[in-house]
């Protein structure tokens, strides 16, 4: 099903195969094309999937088109002052330690996953870490990301990445809503040996919380802002930190048990 893949000029965008394991146990394929769907919307689709299960009423849920709407609102003049400001003098992305240059990056598909689990202790000391220096997670992973590519590049102006959830907080309803909603936007940071690294992780959460407020720009226009062709991306990897709301509870409030859920994502983006 994977292979098949999903052409955007063909309908459907979406498709599911059920494959029943067991009388009591099936297996869910469900396959669909990220114009649809971000990764906060996919525990309100199974939400509804299984209150309709359980042929109860389905929750009126906002339609996208209010966040279309909002989207028509913003100061898209101040949006592109602001990443115009992020991105001057930037016109050399940063590379990655390639054995072989790709020879179109955008259309590149991942060929390996690699995960790891970091040990309890591990994971506790950078929370304690975080909360100490009034810094996000998110933060800390972006920064060791930019230290990693500095490193590899030799660089001290780095650029790559992150992908933001999108949903404003002006806009209450965006949390119950399903739709795309996540930007792509570039992350540049300089690395400076002379500065202690809590000054350098904080200011590196100013500049991003900045960005929050002109996220809705997409990034074609962003480009725009540097000398760099449009068919050359603005960097080769993306940092995404994820923290969906799933309500493992849902389920077993409509007497189903859901487990081993496992996501294959497609990126264009080599790393």
């Amino acid at each position: 099903d994977e292979a098949a893949g999903i052409d955007p000029t063909t309908p459907p965008l979406s498709r599911v195969a059920l494959t029943r394991l067991t009388d009591t146990r099936v297996q869910i394929v469900w396959t669909f094309h990220h114009l649809l769907l971000d990764g906060w919307s996919l525990p309100l689709v199974m939400a509804d999937l299984f209150t309709a299960y359980r042929q109860q009423p389905l929750p009126t849920r906002p339609p996208f088109r209010n966040h279309l709407a909002w989207l028509a609102r913003q100061d898209t003049q101040a949006a592109h002052t602001h990443w115009q400001n992020v991105l001057d003098g930037y016109d050399t992305p940063v590379p990655l330690p390639y054995d072989r240059t790709p020879d179109d990056p955008r259309t590149a598909r991942s060929t390996e996953r690699v995960e790891w689990v970091p040990p309890a202790e591990f994971s506790e000391a950078l929370h304690v870490f975080a909360r100490r220096r009034r810094i996000t997670l998110n933060t800390v992973v972006q920064g060791a990301w930019a230290l990693l590519l500095a490193a590899h590049s030799g660089r001290t102006d780095i650029v790559f990445g992150a992908t933001t959830s999108g949903r404003p907080a002006d806009q209450p309803d965006a949390e119950h809503t399903i739709g795309i909603y996540i930007n792509t936007l570039p992350v540049r940071t300089t690395i400076d040996p002379t500065t202690t690294v809590t000054h350098w992780l904080h200011t590196l959460q100013n500049q991003q919380t900045e960005a929050r407020r002109h996220d809705h720009l997409p990034l074609t226009h962003i480009h725009h802002h540097t000398p760099l062709p449009t068919d050359t991306p603005l960097f080769d990897s993306l940092v995404v930190f994820e923290n969906y709301p799933v309500d493992e509870n849902t389920a077993r409030t409509h007497h189903l048990t859901v487990h081993d859920i496992t996501a294959n994502e497609a990126t264009n983006y080599p790393l």
